[in-house]
């Protein structure tokens, strides 16, 4: 498992172009023929509190499977300030990031 998320992060990091809005940067590639994944970072400086990170990446990571993208590999990084947005703005800048994929 280890090793292929390391494989993930190393090709989205290498060739993925960088997406960003208010409260998250998106660095995604389009790989064809292949499940999409995705996977959301949040540093302890946006929120120190585990359940208040883990609440955004639920968030985020439920929206990005209703959208559901074609065979997008995607790293979202959460900004300072996401966490006293609503969950419909959060939801409006994700699905805008996915978009622009």
């Amino acid at each position: 498992m280890r090793e292929h998320t390391d494989i993930f992060f190393q090709t989205v990091m290498k060739s993925g172009g960088l997406f960003s809005s208010k409260h998250i940067s998106c660095k995604a590639i389009k790989k064809k023929n292949v499940k999409s994944q995705v996977r959301v970072v949040i540093s302890k400086k946006v929120t120190k509190l585990a359940v208040e990170r883990n609440r955004l990446k639920r968030q985020i990571r439920s929206v990005f499977e209703e959208v559901s993208p074609c065979s997008v590999w995607a790293v979202f990084y959460v900004k300072k300030g996401a966490r006293e947005t609503s969950f419909k703005e959060l939801r409006n800048e994700v699905i805008c990031l996915i978009n622009d994929i």
